[in-house]
């Protein structure tokens, strides 16, 4: 009697997920941790799907984002395992969804750590470089950890949320289903949101805090930020080294500066239609000010220690 092709195929399906099971199992034979790179990782989720099954295609991604993250050894508490790792975005400002969007985006990339205790929010440059600057959420802290469309939604017990966007496609499910099986809110820590860890230190650092209150390490700051792109052109971006921008904004600026001087030179000669060229010049002068000023203070949220203050300990 010939079997049913469908039955025949479905069984070897489960035939190879039960072996594939196995061998992953097998690698934890002594219960102890397992070390990928140098870092203690919990092998049966972290190379597993959403169902739990090990898999190849997700070892292998998980195994090129691990190589992301060299310094993370320095901020992980004892007996801590890395779970699941991600790529996403930082949260964008309102002046980035509204306005800026496509422009920006790509310099706001970002990398997700899950362990077994809370979720290392890591900004990075678009190639996923390490800026040095580390934040943690604690599962304690947290009411409800979502999956929402493409965003990664974190509800704290205090009202507070924060929101990351284009969270990566291929770990989505498999977020959904980790969190499902974690703890939230047992015994919440003194820091109810999230926060920022010290680069050099590991410290937990202040909100708008200029400095490490342990090692003294100096951040960027918004003011500092805002007063620079006033007072220079594409200098709040050049303050913070993000020379695309700085580039871009100058010679705006420095563009439309002329093109004022040149108007008002006609508008003094005479020149029919140099004052409406004057007004529009100049609101678009204070426009591209204006937002030169409030992006860059927006971008150096993140405690990113000040150049020539970058730490060694954590790289």
């Amino acid at each position: 009697m010939n079997q049913n092709p469908k039955s025949a195929k479905a069984a070897r399906a489960e035939k190879k997920n039960e072996s594939e099971a196995r061998a992953i199992s097998a690698h934890n034979l002594f219960r102890g941790p397992v070390y990928i790179f140098g870092k203690p990782v919990d092998r049966d989720i972290l190379f597993s799907n959403h169902r739990g099954i090990y898999n190849k295609k997700v070892e292998k991604r998980q195994r090129r984002l691990l190589i992301k993250i060299p310094f993370i050894n320095s901020f992980l508490e004892n007996g801590e395992l890395i779970t699941l790792i991600t790529s996403g975005y930082a949260p964008l400002t309102r002046l980035e969804r509204f306005l800026l969007r496509y422009l920006t985006v790509f310099q706001r990339r970002a990398l997700f750590v899950f362990t077994d205790r809370r979720v290392f929010y890591i900004p990075t440059t678009f190639t996923y470089g390490y800026r040095y600057s580390v934040a943690e959420i604690r599962y304690a802290n947290c009411k409800s950890i979502q999956v929402v469309g493409r965003s990664l939604v974190f509800m704290f017990h205090n009202g507070g949320f924060e929101q990351f966007p284009y969270i990566g496609r291929k770990e989505r499910r498999k977020i959904r289903a980790f969190v499902g099986n974690v703890a939230l809110g047992v015994n919440p820590t003194g820091a109810q949101n999230m926060a920022y860890l010290c680069a050099r230190c590991g410290a937990t650092i202040p909100s708008n805090s200029a400095l490490c209150p342990k090692c003294r390490l100096r951040f960027w700051t918004a003011a500092k930020a805002g007063k620079m792109a006033l007072l220079i052109p594409g200098g709040g971006y050049f303050y913070m080294d993000n020379t695309l921008y700085g580039l871009a904004s100058a010679i705006l600026e420095l563009l439309l500066a002329v093109l004022l001087i040149l108007s008002g030179v006609d508008m003094y000669r005479g020149f029919t239609g140099s004052v409406l060229a004057v007004i529009l010049l100049s609101m678009a002068l204070a426009g591209t000010k204006a937002v030169s000023f409030f992006h860059s203070q927006d971008l150096v949220q993140g405690c990113f220690p000040v150049m020539g203050q970058l730490p060694s300990a954590k790289s």
